[in-house]
């Protein structure tokens, strides 16, 4: 569990960050608890192998307090993620009674001042005091009008995310017609996971495939949350961080991201920057060709 790694081959791994820029962030990672440096006597990152029983010292970057931590930091994942949610759904509110005093003017509000400030990163606490001063001013507005000036928007079944408009109408009847092939999983939301009969039958695939990306799991794999779990825990190993992994289960739903993360583990020693070429396949041109299913179809036929 020690990455004895040194900052050059870290740099190579990142794309090519600055030395600085890794130094900085070991510094933070050993601050917040998710690593130990374990100090070598010449201060050096490595690892020596005993000729007679074949056991490892290491010295470098310890990660057991990042998997012995994981439930807290997943708690705090879910956490943060709740929270962009929430402050997505705020700031399309916001926007939504922005738009409407435009369209009627004479509100008092200077909508494009408040247009800036809500692109900064505010918390969910000050996005809720915005919505609640330009909800109460234009209350204010209406009383004196003694006319309904505030837009009446649902709040029951309404995405954080943000919702649909009238124009997406098309897109969610496309993506209805694709969920019904289960092979087809670009458009699919990101929560999706493979049908309950599929279960056993992807595990099995993943398992004859990927058999070097599983070998890093603490415990057996037996359930599909356990693969979701698993993937997302080593993406980041290999450079795929949680930017990355979104793009990726928008392109291809949860079960070709987590898929795609796993078949990136078995390619890693063939692949020069993970990230760079990652990016290629779930954001690039070859987004349109990449298939992750399909090739795990391949590679579990060919094991």
């Amino acid at each position: 569990m020690t990455c004895f790694a040194s900052n050059r081959e870290i740099q190579r791994r990142l794309g090519g960050v600055s030395d600085k820029t890794v130094r900085r962030h070991a510094a933070k990672l050993v601050e917040a608890g998710l690593v130990r440096r374990v100090s070598s006597p010449n201060g050096k990152r490595y690892a020596s192998r005993s000729p007679l029983d074949g056991s490892v010292e290491a010295y470098g970057f310890d990660l057991s307090p990042m998997l012995s931590g994981l439930d807290r930091w997943l708690d705090l994942e879910a956490a943060q993620r709740e929270d962009e949610a929430l402050k997505r759904h705020l700031r399309t509110q916001i926007l939504a009674r922005l738009s409407f005093a435009d369209a009627h003017g004479q509100t008092g509000l200077d909508t494009v001042e408040l247009r800036k400030i809500i692109r900064r990163k505010l918390s969910s606490d000050q996005f809720r005091s915005i919505l609640h001063d330009v909800e109460s001013l234009l209350d204010e507005v209406a009383s004196h009008l003694k006319t309904p000036v505030a837009p009446t928007l649902p709040s029951a079944d309404v995405s954080v995310s943000g919702g649909q408009n009238d124009r997406d109408h098309s897109t969610s009847n496309t993506n209805a017609q694709d969920e019904k092939t289960h092979d087809k999983l670009q458009g699919r939301d990101h929560m999706t996971i493979p049908r309950s009969e599929t279960n056993s039958a992807l595990l099995g695939k993943i398992t004859g495939a990927c058999g070097e990306a599983l070998s890093f799991s603490e415990r057996p794999i037996t359930s599909w949350s356990d693969m979701v779990r698993h993937a997302e825990k080593i993406a980041p190993m290999i450079g795929i961080d949680q930017s990355l992994m979104q793009i990726a289960r928008g392109q291809f739903g949860t079960a070709g991201a987590v898929v795609s993360v796993l078949l990136m583990v078995q390619m890693y020693s063939k692949v020069r920057n993970m990230r760079a070429y990652y990016r290629s396949l779930v954001a690039g041109k070859r987004r349109t060709t990449f298939d992750p299913l399909a090739l795990l179809e391949r590679m579990s036929r060919q094991s």
